[in-house]
């Protein structure tokens, strides 16, 4: 949920933020991709050695987007790093581009492509790529989504999946409050353990709601899917990415099967002119058909941001992320505080 921390400015055409982090983490090694089984064994040698040991968290993320006429284009640029932990140390720089034509009794359409470079330096294994592109059409309340996504592992093809999903979306607006229901088709396509391919389908219902009144901000969703077909997956995804998000592309494969509801919650509200309170919690519950694909997920964060200025602010966040994976139980609290700057 933070995927960015700092606030992003308000020109028209151009803005940019830059936010430098420092803070504590427990379970760093941990936001990367690993074989099935690392998980058990690193619990394992932590119990042995009577307790694990933080590691310090050092982040810099920068983005900048400029828009003109129903054209946009922008970028990420993120360093993680957990000294003296080397694992779970993260590179990643994420362009995105995008155009939207319509609207005001005609029908909208919006288009949006991104790619992601990952890159891990102690897990090689693990560089990566992923792709997404998006695309909706429709008029104010009733339209079509259409999502795709391919991320593609470069020393390790067989971890590799796609996954493309179609659906209506229903949304309008109340005065204050907000609400929006899509219903989605997914199909998608990867490898199991045994690294033979495997392809499954999906259902999915979301309902999202937001409310925006005076100081305050809340948006909540639910998500169902249904699941059918697929394999257990090659390897294990982590559910957050190292920026605490809940990373839903370990919702996109099928997985042998199994049923699934998450819910979500975000806040922001302001505490008079240059103080603000940032929340967000996600809870994720899994029936599933194989013992691999089994995935319960928690995650609360709590957080204050201060504007010193215009331009610059200083924040603090604590947070927990959490997940069982049959008997393995994984919990991984980390705060930080951060600089940033905006234009």
């Amino acid at each position: 949920m933070w995927v960015l921390w700092a606030a992003a400015a308000q020109a028209a055409d151009v803005d940019g933020a830059v936010d430098v982090r420092f803070g504590v983490r427990t379970e760093p090694q941990l936001t990367v991709e690993h074989e099935h089984g690392e998980v058990e064994a690193r619990e394992r040698e932590e119990e042995e050695e009577d307790g694990w040991e933080p590691s310090g968290l050092v982040a810099l993320v920068a983005t900048g987007r400029v828009a003109s006429g129903g054209g946009w284009a922008g970028a990420t640029g993120e360093v993680w790093a957990y000294p003296p932990e080397e694992h779970g140390t993260v590179l990643r720089l994420a362009p995105a581009a995008g155009y939207g034509a319509g609207g005001s009794g005609t029908p909208r359409l919006d288009l949006a492509a991104r790619y992601a470079l990952e890159l891990a330096p102690a897990d090689p294994a693990v560089d990566g790529g992923r792709a997404e592109a998006t695309a909706s059409l429709g008029g104010a309340h009733l339209g079509l989504a259409l999502d795709a996504l391919h991320h593609a592992y470069f020393s390790r093809p067989t971890w590799s999946f796609g996954a493309a999903s179609l659906g209506p979306r229903w949304q309008v607006d109340r005065g204050a409050l907000r609400f929006e229901l899509r219903a989605a088709g997914q199909l998608n396509a990867g490898h199991d353990a045994r690294d033979a391919p495997v392809t499954g389908g999906q259902g999915r219902l979301r309902l999202g709601a937001g409310l925006t009144h005076g100081p305050v901000d809340l948006r909540a969703e639910a998500e169902g899917i249904v699941a059918v077909g697929g394999g257990a997956p090659a390897a294990f995804l982590p559910p957050f990415t190292s920026l605490g998000a809940y990373d839903v592309d370990i919702d996109a494969l099928s997985a042998g099967g199994f049923t699934q509801v998450r819910a979500g919650l975000d806040l922001v509200a302001a505490l008079g002119q240059r103080d603000a309170v940032l929340a967000s919690a996600v809870g994720r519950l899994r029936f599933p058909t194989l013992p691999a694909a089994d995935l319960d997920v928690a995650h609360v964060a709590l957080g204050l941001r201060h504007d010193l200025g215009d331009h610059v602010s200083v924040s603090a966040l604590g947070a927990v992320d959490a997940w069982r994976q049959g008997p393995t139980r994984v919990v991984d609290p980390y705060a930080w505080v951060g600089l940033g700057l905006t234009r």
